[in-house]
């Protein structure tokens, strides 16, 4: 039941998406038309035969986006109604979720005779999947109909199993009632044969108590008692959280139904636990698949800055030997010691120690990104953040390109502030402020200068 409802959610998810692409491409071409019209509107009156025809055909626009867009808030109600659905509490509420989901799939049937034309037999296709998904025998109330009464199923055997453990209780007394009435009477037997024979009393009490010891040992203790403390001793380890606990023969008896009820309910337990399991297993690979993929490096530190989680990445930025694996559970500090150990970190030489406090309390303390030299000459930005419940995020980015296209623009600028020093020994004052000032009013009309390069009737220079 679990996979077909899963199976069939899935269905609704395609359908769902196929259905929003469907209709999402009326907001483009509506947008599209507003533009145009505004464009028209703005140059030419609206009253000209070129502005009311851009108008009509805003007006036409619109009105086949009316439907595409009501049609993608029902496909949007209807999803959400479905998986409503899928997880409804109680058949009644199923029954509420039911009236609001059919209202609108009957919505989208209207819809389908109002949209556009080219778009009408593919919408009606996805509109027969919803309908395949409300309604029919493979449907998601259907599901989840058949979920409730495996539920119920399932509260009823709990329900029998409970009667059946009072009614064994009921027949444990009666039959220990019926050995204590037993041993009485052999008691008052033997208090009459005592008076023929102390012999033949003692054999009697004897044979009496013997009967006695072997209708207990043999009925009530082995076939009753053994087999109900089996039972007990199971159900108390299932209570417990031992799913794989084992489990008494079942058998044709009110003890062996009983058997057979913890089974199936010991059965769906373990059934919704490997479920969540799984549940939680695909969330963490998610989680891990997308941190790996960002090209930035990634850690998640505990509120006792022991490692989470941590990407490649991030490891090959902390040590240039790829060797060198990241345990989880390994200590912040000891894995700034290791890298300052080796040699990575170029402001940790010749001060280790105070070079640790002062990177443990910037991580404990974590203000703006800043920078970190590393011994290999990168260059890595370093960003950490505390989160809710105590523990960090750290970011690691390698800027070296960054930083050396800064170095060779800083020497650029120093040889260029050098030259312009240089020439400024040669060229006159105004022509050196028309170069690097940029102002174009050197006009030189009768005076006349001896320069390395001769400049002579110059007028608007730097044109």
């Amino acid at each position: 039941v679990v996979a077909r409802k899963e199976e069939l959610l899935r269905r609704l998810s395609a359908t769902t998406n196929a259905s929003q692409r469907l209709v999402a491409p009326g907001m483009l071409v509506m947008n599209s038309k507003l533009q145009q019209w505004r464009a028209v509107t703005a140059d030419t009156p609206l009253a000209s035969d070129r502005g009311a025809e851009a108008t009509a055909d805003l007006v036409q626009s619109i009105a086949a986006y009316i439907p595409q867009q009501k049609a993608q808030q029902e496909i949007s109600a209807v999803n959400d109604a479905l998986v409503n659905t899928a997880d409804a509490p109680t058949p009644g509420d199923l029954a509420l979720i039911l009236f609001p989901l059919r209202r609108s799939l009957a919505v989208l049937d209207t819809i389908s005779n109002e949209i556009d034309d080219r778009l009408r037999t593919r919408f009606q296709q996805r509109v027969n999947e919803f309908k395949a998904l409300i309604d029919g025998g493979n449907s998601i109330p259907k599901a989840r109909q058949d979920e409730f009464a495996v539920l119920a199923q399932g509260e009823e055997l709990l329900a029998e199993n409970n009667q059946l453990s009072r009614s064994l209780t009921v027949a444990v007394d009666r039959l220990v009632a019926a050995a204590d009435r037993e041993i009485t009477a052999s008691g008052l037997e033997a208090a009459v044969v005592q008076r023929y024979g102390t012999g033949v009393v003692l054999g009697s009490a004897f044979l009496s108590l013997l009967s006695s010891v072997l209708v207990v040992w043999l009925y009530v203790d082995r076939s009753l008692l053994a087999r109900l403390g089996g039972v007990s001793q199971s159900m108390l380890a299932i209570a417990g959280g031992n799913l794989r606990a084992p489990l008494p023969a079942a058998g044709h008896d009110e003890i062996g139904r009983m058997a057979e009820a913890l089974r199936l309910f010991r059965d769906t337990a373990v059934e919704v636990e490997e479920k969540n399991l799984r549940e939680v297993a695909e969330a963490r690979q998610r989680l891990i698949d997308a941190i790996e993929s960002i090209s930035e490096g990634f850690a998640l530190y505990d509120g006792e800055d022991r490692l989470i989680l941590s990407n490649s990445r991030y490891r090959e930025l902390l040590y240039s030997d790829l060797a060198i694996e990241l345990t989880p559970g390994t200590t912040f500090e000891h894995i700034i010691r290791r890298s300052a150990e080796r040699g990575y970190i170029r402001d940790a030489e010749g001060r280790f120690e105070e070079w640790v406090a002062e990177r443990l309390s910037r991580h404990r303390n974590p203000g703006e990104p800043w920078e970190q030299r590393r011994g290999d000459g990168r260059w890595i930005m370093i960003s950490e953040r505390r989160i809710t419940g105590g523990g960090t995020v750290a970011v690691y980015s390698d800027i070296t390109e960054l930083k050396l296209r800064e170095e060779n623009l800083a020497e650029k600028s120093a040889a260029l502030e050098a030259l312009s020093s240089k020439l400024a020994k040669y060229l006159a004052p105004q022509v050196y402020n028309s170069i690097f000032t940029g102002r174009q009013e050197v006009r030189i009309a009768s005076q006349r200068k001896k320069l390395t390069i001769c400049f002579s009737d110059i007028a608007g220079f730097t044109e």
